[in-house]
């Protein structure tokens, strides 16, 4: 049963896209059909209503079975030296570039400079 819930899980995965988060629905990416199959909340609360809460232990189960093995896959790819040292260098540029911003804001500041131009000072009527 696992294994066919892992090609089905992996064909959803690439054959949908979600549109949209909020409205949880799942739209199929290409179709040789006139029409894309949509999969949303009311299809998946109809399948349980159809068989039964028995199958959320073993979909729970095999998600975080398949969450695992992706995170591990991720985890051995943040590790590899080549990729670390590029992330290194893109945490450092982003940090210079926001010491860089804050230093010039101080600055601005510090000398009484806003951004735009200076406006004339309003008198109460």
């Amino acid at each position: 049963m696992l294994g066919k819930m892992d090609s089905v899980l992996h064909q959803l995965t690439g054959d949908y896209t979600n549109v949209t988060t909020s409205l949880q629905i799942f739209v199929e990416r290409s179709s040789n059909n006139k029409h894309l199959n949509t999969i949303n909340i009311r299809h998946v609360a109809n399948s349980i209503r159809t068989h039964g809460t028995g199958i959320m232990n073993t979909t729970v189960n095999f998600t975080y079975q398949f969450l695992s093995k992706k995170f591990f896959v991720f985890s051995q790819f943040m590790f590899d030296e080549h990729i670390k040292s590029k992330l290194i260098k893109v945490i450092i540029s982003a940090t210079v570039a926001s010491l860089l911003m804050m230093l010039k804001a101080e600055e601005m500041k510090n000398t009484g400079q806003t951004f735009g131009h200076n406006l004339p000072e309003v008198k109460a009527a």
